[in-house]
């Protein structure tokens, strides 16, 4: 059941980025945001019915006091990549986050790269190159300057980053609560967090949810499947197992991509993201 779960925790997280990219061609990202957090909040809400509350210490609150303010930063990033750029040139690029992370679990945790681990982090960079493969008519760097020149690139690059500090402590927030508490009190958090600054960023003419009802309730709903199944995962498996399924998102959303939205380059951008899930495969068990 562990890989069942985690193969919908990746098929449920591409879907709602699917949805918010092509709710955003009629309202501002600051509202799709907001739907994307608040309609899953009533799921999220009534799971805490059928779970059991742990006793909670200081450190469940320091992490949850430090880890908010980084997720609502990577959130609205994540946000902006998705509107800014096409499917298959963004979401490859979350496979650098255990790229990432074995920078800061050595900073943090004393943790050293594996000969496996230096594998996985060359098929990672491999991949990304390959994202943008047909800019190589400009010279070798062609491919990465077309990365750093992307502003929905270089905005994912920044949610990279910061779920590698994110991953780190929200491991201690698991070990001082339960993957479901931490995961329900986290997102609701996260939910009360955005929703001032929803309201700040929105135009008023464009504050309007009955636009696309249907569309906003299915990206609240499959936001809500990914955490859901994401720590059905966790409570039957070990991390390292879950996250390499979890991973399969990327390619979810390169096809989503093509589908829907006709991105260009889709052979290259395929392959890319297969070796970049390949990458953090054996990144994630080194």
């Amino acid at each position: 059941m562990w890989f069942l779960y985690s193969f919908l925790c990746a098929f449920s997280v591409a879907t709602s980025d699917a949805l918010s990219k092509r709710a955003m061609m009629e309202a501002p990202e600051w509202v799709v945001g907001w739907v994307r957090l608040a309609f899953a909040l009533p799921f999220l809400l009534l799971g805490l019915w059928f779970i059991d509350i742990p006793p909670l210490d200081p450190t469940f609150w320091w992490v949850i006091a430090c880890v908010l303010p980084l997720e609502l930063g990577s959130y609205i990033l994540y946000l902006k990549a998705i509107r800014a750029s096409p499917l298959s040139v963004t979401l490859p690029l979350l496979a650098l986050t255990p790229v990432f992370l074995t920078g800061t679990a050595y900073l943090i945790l004393g943790e050293r790269v594996t000969l496996p681990g230096l594998g996985g982090i060359l098929l990672v960079a491999s991949g990304s190159y390959m994202i943008n493969l047909h800019e190589r008519r400009s010279g070798w760097l062609g491919p990465l300057r077309a990365l750093v020149n992307d502003r929905g690139a270089r905005a994912m690059l920044g949610v990279a980053l910061i779920y590698s500090l994110t991953s780190v402590l929200g491991k201690v927030g698991l070990q001082h609560s339960s993957p479901a508490f931490f995961a329900i009190v986290y997102y609701v958090l996260l939910s009360l967090a955005f929703t001032p600054i929803a309201i700040w960023n929105t135009r008023p003419g464009k504050r309007s949810l009955a636009a696309q009802p249907i569309r906003f309730v299915l990206i609240g709903f499959f936001y809500f499947c990914m955490v859901l199944f994401h720590y059905l995962a966790l409570d039957l498996v070990e991390v390292a197992y879950m996250i390499s399924i979890k991973r399969t998102s990327m390619v979810f959303g390169v096809l989503y991509g093509w589908l829907f939205f006709k991105e260009a380059e889709i052979r290259q951008r395929l392959l890319a993201s297969l070796l970049m899930v390949a990458g953090a495969v054996l990144i994630v068990f080194a």
